[in-house]
């Protein structure tokens, strides 16, 4: 509307106060509460935070790392009886001997072949019974050896915090004992060698050495790995604060 100058009328709120939605939007601002408006974190308030963070997980450590090194115990256990079994089938595919040795307390362990003091491979089954040696790279028929066997010896580790303990390692009634068929040198190293255990010998014939081992952790927990020589069928116990009962008295 116009004045009588021909100009803008001025209604409340000026010329634009007749636009409804220029009016609404005005009225939504204003009504907003300066109460609402949320300041940030301060810097000591992000402090304080993170510290009491830090103390409750100070506090609740101790009971969480039991668990943990238990599991991780557990964990070397599974590997090494996994170990176990694909070296026994290794010694049937391949035919010849291999042996798992492991240096006393410490988390190495090595898998090899046994070798005859000519170079040979040694071909024993669990009896006593022997064949022609074969062929570097080759089986008793000609045939060229599994990869995995191929690439022996293989030296690896156990994870962080676990050891070797000890072990007791015997041959079965069918089975000659297993320190008398060791060569004079096994891939370079003496069968005197104080830095690897006696070996848990694979045969060809499926059989292999009675084993009980007993690894630990750094918390003096340990667990034993039994390996039945006739069948080769590996068992793992509980874990336990010392010795494994199987081992004390």
């Amino acid at each position: 509307m116009r004045n009588a100058a021909g100009g803008m009328r001025n209604t409340e709120g000026g010329w634009w106060g007749s636009l409804p939605m220029l009016r609404l939007v005005r009225s939504t601002h204003a009504a907003i509460p300066a109460q609402r408006r949320r300041p940030a974190f301060t810097l000591l308030e992000l402090t304080l935070v993170l510290a009491l963070a830090v103390i409750l997980v100070a506090l609740a450590w101790p009971s969480l790392e039991r668990p943990l090194s238990t599991h991780r115990l557990r964990i070397a256990a599974d590997t090494v009886r996994g170990l176990w079994t694909s070296t026994r089938v290794d010694a049937m595919d391949s035919g010849e001997v291999l042996m798992f040795r492991y240096a006393p307390g410490s988390n190495r362990y090595r898998i090899e072949r046994q070798q005859a003091d000519d170079g040979s491979s040694s071909t024993t089954s669990g009896s006593g019974s022997s064949g022609s040696g074969a062929s570097a790279g080759t089986t008793n028929g000609g045939d060229p050896l599994p990869s995995r066997v191929a690439r022996l010896p293989r030296e690896a580790t156990l994870p962080e915090g676990i050891s070797f303990a000890s072990s007791d390692v015997t041959a079965t009634d069918q089975q000659t004992d297993p320190t008398q068929q060791l060569p004079s040198t096994i891939d370079g190293t003496t069968k005197t060698d104080n830095n690897w255990s006696q070996p848990i010998l694979f045969y060809i014939d499926g059989t292999c050495s009675n084993a009980r081992l007993v690894l630990k952790n750094d918390r003096d927990f340990s667990i034993e790995i039994a390996l039945r020589g006739l069948t080769g069928v590996t068992t793992v116990s509980e874990v336990s604060k010392g010795e494994p009962a199987g081992k004390k008295g």
